[in-house]
């Protein structure tokens, strides 16, 4: 079993003396070709992106479709090139690809892996969630009153908002006290705890087999639900008739464009669409072949994601226009109380969509799964808007409730809460495999062989922290990890580190115009070289820029920063003094890796005995380690590649490096070979030959009397035979002991001394 795992994972090792130096291992390969792109496309296509684009387009109109397109084109897709180009071209995770590039910047390495960790974690609970609604979506179970919280009054319409959001709160979440916001925990749930139970057991059965499973299985996890989503939203935009086509038709368009307020929320959705999951994107794509066409992988991901969004958005305004249609608007609502929970309220304008973007003037913090949306009744000091999922939890069961079964079949509902049940679990499952491989790449030499059991652990490990989600206090402690996670200005800053140490600071050979080269190897010869410099640019600086500009934002305005806020008086004061100031140390502690590990990398190779005194070569191999030239080669020269395609060929370099050097005064493969000396030429060996072969017919017969040396007389023939075969005969060449002895071109005849004594 141990040697079938180390073949599988090609843990290669070379012996030297007494120690063992491990080698770059051979990628592994997924299974099918559209494995790779799929389970790309499952982390950019996920439960809460979903939920959360639809209504805001919904809510800022047409101008936010064409401004998220916008800074989709110039940032959020060359954004997600760059992950899947520098995944294949180095064949390397985000964590064991510093330990070989830079070993001065580990942390950021295991800063992202804190990162996936803690997202993959809490991106598990929406998916039990959707699980409840699946079950109940036959028979419409939120269009009733739920007694213990409400005195019911059955059959009534204007119940619609308060029922669903009861059945979410109280069946769902299992909130039997939702009045205040105590952060008591009580007891665990035995329904939301088995539903993550079974979310956990399916993710670890998916990922136990490795990469080979999972790249079968993403397959049904991406194609059939965006075939639902598909059918889905068109059912729901016909159903809409004409009046989403009023979404476009905004009078306050131009003042819009001028909103910054705006401009950030649709920042943060590019930041949340393309860039979110970009290190898990990065390692899963490591696993592609160097040979691997990655452009036609990253223009399917393009045109998939932009299609799937806008569709997406169109469905959103759809479901708006549909409540309008019955009389209702749809209003800020919040999770702490019971009088908060209400969404919607009689319209003073029913029967389609008003002129100007739908509370368009609301505050509107975005977060990870979640947003929140404030006015004068839901004020930021009490309250803070923010529900999950809205569009899941309080939008399309409130417009399959207003519809009924004969308007809308339960065959739809069915079908919608399905389709998002398997983005979330594809989207929490891509994420875990980059966790597990991020984990086993720390120390490759003792995890590699422990690939199903580092799964089954980790994933027993995410379900133990999940359960606290299950308790009374569980919406509480959910808010607060969104918004720890959801600020999204110290993830920016990871990124932006990881741009500034691979393309600013290490450069060659991970240049972007070298990473650029597999985007652009399929294009013609006339835009290749343009298309490389194109995409090489934007990686260098305006997308750092982008980066730098709406974490300073994100900081800057919203509730963003009420976490590190810990004395004086806060905007929200439902999280205690202890919750602010843990969630505020959760963001800064990845951040603090990078530095940290950068002075212990630093320490240890200075107190390292073997490094000589000179600083210039322990910081070289800290910061810009030698790429072993043999493991680098040239695609003109290489013969998986073929020809070069355009002027002076791709220059594509071996996705393979070495280890860095840990000893100084010797390299680790040994003493280098002898200098190269070419053969002798024909003539030349020719005339050698035959000189020797004069030489030793003069020696032989150069003598009066040859055969007086030749033969003895009988009786020294027979007297000392012995002295005769022990004594050596004379050789009459003198060689060289490094030389061997040449053939001659002929044979010597030399006479018998029985022969001549007869």
């Amino acid at each position: 079993m141990l040697k079938k795992c180390l073949s599988r994972l090609a843990l290669c090792r070379r012996m030297e003396g007494d120690r063992t130096v491990p080698v770059t291992p051979r990628r592994l390969a997924w299974p099918h070709v559209f494995s790779p792109m799929l389970a790309s496309l499952s982390l950019c296509l996920t439960l809460s992106n979903l939920s959360r684009f639809s209504l805001l387009t919904a809510h800022y109109g047409g101008v936010f479709l064409l401004q998220w397109l916008f800074l989709s084109i110039l940032f959020g897709i060359p954004a997600i090139g760059f992950f899947l180009s520098a995944g294949q071209y180095t064949g390397l995770g985000y964590v064991h690809l510093w330990s070989l590039s830079s070993p001065l910047f580990k942390g950021i390495g295991l800063a992202l892996l804190v990162m996936q960790a803690s997202v993959g974690i809490y991106l598990s609970v929406p998916v039990s969630w959707m699980f409840l609604y699946l079950r109940d979506s036959f028979v419409l179970k939120w269009q009733d009153c739920f007694i213990p919280y409400r005195d019911c009054v059955f059959n009534s319409s204007s119940r619609v908002s308060v029922n669903v959001a009861d059945y979410f709160n109280g069946l769902v979440l299992r909130r039997h006290e939702p009045m205040g916001d105590d952060w008591d925990l009580g007891n665990i749930q035995f329904q939301g705890a088995f539903n993550l139970a079974i979310v956990w057991i399916l993710i670890m059965v998916c990922l136990s087999k490795g990469l080979e499973a999972y790249g079968k299985l993403v397959y049904f996890f991406t194609i059939v639900p965006i075939t639902g989503l598909i059918l889905v939203c068109g059912q729901i935009i016909r159903l809409a008739h004409s009046e989403v086509h009023l979404l476009l038709a905004h009078s306050s368009f131009f003042e819009l464009l001028s909103d910054t307020q705006q401009w950030l929320v649709v920042a943060r959705e590019v930041f949340f669409i393309w860039i979110m999951q970009g290190a898990a994107v990065f390692q899963l794509s490591s696993h592609n072949p160097r040979r691997r066409n990655i452009s036609r992988d990253f223009q399917l991901l393009s045109v998939l994601v932009v299609a799937l969004y806008l569709l997406m958005g169109f469905a959103g305004a759809a479901c708006l226009s549909i409540i309008r249609q019955h009389g209702f608007s749809y209003i800020p609502s919040s999770f702490e109380s019971g009088h908060a929970f209400q969404f919607l309220e009689t319209s003073q304008e029913p029967g389609g969509i008003k002129q100007g973007p739908i509370e368009g003037r609301q505050m509107i913090d975005t977060l990870l799964v979640g947003y929140s949306r404030k006015n004068a009744i839901i004020r930021g000091d009490t309250y803070s808007g923010y529900v999950p999922l809205r569009l899941a939890t309080e939008v399309f069961p409130a417009v399959t409730v207003l519809l009924g079964p004969d308007g809308f079949s339960p065959f739809w509902t069915m079908l919608f809460y399905l389709s998002m049940s398997l983005c979330g679990l594809a989207h929490v499952m891509g994420i875990w495999r980059s966790v597990i491989e991020g984990i086993l790449w720390l120390s490759p030499a003792r995890f590699l062989a422990w690939d199903t059991t580092i799964t089954f652990f980790t994933s027993l490990a995410a379900f133990l922290i999940t359960l606290s989600f299950t308790t009374q206090a569980g919406i509480h402690l959910f808010y607060w990890w969104d918004s720890c996670m959801g600020s999204g200005w110290w993830e920016m800053c990871l990124y932006l580190g990881v741009i500034i140490a691979l393309l600013w600071f290490r450069r060659k050979p991970f240049s972007a115009w070298d990473i650029a080269s597999l985007l652009t190897r399929k294009s013609p010869c006339s835009t290749q070289r343009f298309l490389r410099a194109v995409f090489s640019f934007l990686w260098i600086l305006p997308l750092p820029a982008f980066l730098l500009v709406v974490a300073v934002g994100s900081l800057r305005t919203g509730s963003f920063r009420e976490l590190l806020h810990w004395s004086g008086n806060t905007l929200y004061e439902g999280w205690p003094p202890w919750a602010r100031q843990l969630g505020g140390w959760f963001q800064v502690i990845p951040l603090l890796l990078i530095p940290t590990v950068a002075i212990y990398q630093v320490l240890r190779h200075i107190c390292d005995p073997s490094i000589p005194a000179p600083f210039s070569s322990p910081w070289k191999k800290l910061c810009r380690p030698e790429v072993d030239p043999e493991l680098v080669e040239d695609p003109r020269t290489d013969p998986e590649m073929g020809p070069s395609s355009g002027p002076g060929g791709v220059n594509e370099v071996r996705l393979e490096l070495s280890q860095f050097q840990h000893q100084e005064g010797h390299d680790e493969r040994g003493d280098p070979p002898p200098k190269y000396s070419p053969p002798p030429s024909y003539s030349f060996a020719t005339g050698a030959m035959l000189a020797e072969a004069v030489r030793i017919s003069k020696l032989l017969f150069s003598s009066a009397s040859p055969l007086s040396r030749l033969v003895p007389g009988r009786r020294s023939l027979h007297a000392h035979p012995h002295r005769r075969r022990s004594s050596p005969s004379p050789n009459p060449v003198k060689r060289s002991l490094s030389a061997p002895p040449q053939r001659l071109p002929f044979t010597v005849y030399s006479p018998q001394p029985s022969a001549l004594h007869s």
